[in-house]
């Protein structure tokens, strides 16, 4: 079966209900989860993948159980109520569990790739940021589970210890996009776009750091990203006050609101 005829995901995740998609890589002979968007708590949507519609992640939420039934892997009690319960639903219940199984796995070989590269980045971060590539790589795999709370922490721990502007590669620069992109999900709009720019501008990275801007009602990044995307410059906050980071997050003015890189 093909992954487009799959079902998407709702998982719950740290800021509501997140929705998952399983994409096949066949040039890699193998399937990956993206993280389309979530339900908030508050009943918003958002959207994280382009060509999403809003609909499609309000049906896939629209699945999820209101009572979910818990299992303990470790407890083979917990199994019969479980597979009853998706038995009844027929084929189409069968394959969501499977699917769930088949993402339960993927999360863990995610997460276990990360502890490490967690425990190095806090030990030496100069060291492991120094490698575009890698860098990226682990990040791309708190990206694509949306763990919100770990890609702060990356962020946190990288920033002040990212190589001089003229060694950050285009990696540096994907990496560091999925960061900002995950403390945005958090709450933390100040972090990562200006440094993502700084180590590539295009499009896209040029775009969040404007919605970035936005979020922080920092009117003259607010100017700075619109003229860098061909839009007329706005003289104020459309609809935020004005306010300034509480501090840098980077080495250098590279990676502040207040520098345009992205």
């Amino acid at each position: 079966m093909l992954s487009k005829d799959l079902p998407d995901l709702a998982i719950r995740g740290e800021g509501g209900i997140d929705i998952f998609a399983r994409r096949l890589e066949a040039e890699r002979q193998r399937a990956r989860f993206f993280c389309l968007g979530r339900i908030c708590a508050d009943g918003g949507v958002e959207v994280f993948e382009k060509g999403i519609t809003p609909e499609r992640l309000m049906r896939a939420a629209a699945q999820y159980p209101p009572e979910p039934q818990r299992l303990d892997l470790a407890d083979a009690t917990s199994f019969p109520p479980l597979l009853a319960n998706f038995g009844q639903a027929g084929p189409k219940s069968t394959l969501e569990l499977f699917l769930r199984l088949e993402f339960l796995r993927a999360y863990a070989v995610a997460a276990q790739a990360l502890l490490p590269f967690e425990t190095a980045l806090a030990k030496d971060p100069a060291a492991v940021t120094a490698d575009g590539s890698r860098f990226a790589g682990h990040v791309a795999l708190a990206y694509d589970f949306n763990r919100i709370s770990l890609g702060i922490t990356f962020a946190r721990l990288a920033l002040p210890a990212l190589p001089a502007r003229r060694l950050l590669t285009n990696e540096h620069g994907f990496a560091l996009r999925m960061l900002g992109d995950l403390a945005m999900r958090g709450h933390e709009a100040g972090l990562c776009f200006e440094a993502a720019l700084a180590a590539g501008a295009n499009p896209h990275r040029r775009a969040r750091a404007l919605a970035a801007a936005r979020a922080l009602g920092h009117d003259e990044a607010i100017a700075r990203h619109s003229t860098g995307l061909g839009k007329p410059a706005p003289t104020a906050s459309p609809n935020l006050p004005a306010k300034r980071p509480a501090a840098d997050n980077g080495r250098d003015k590279a990676a502040s609101v207040t520098k345009g890189v992205s």
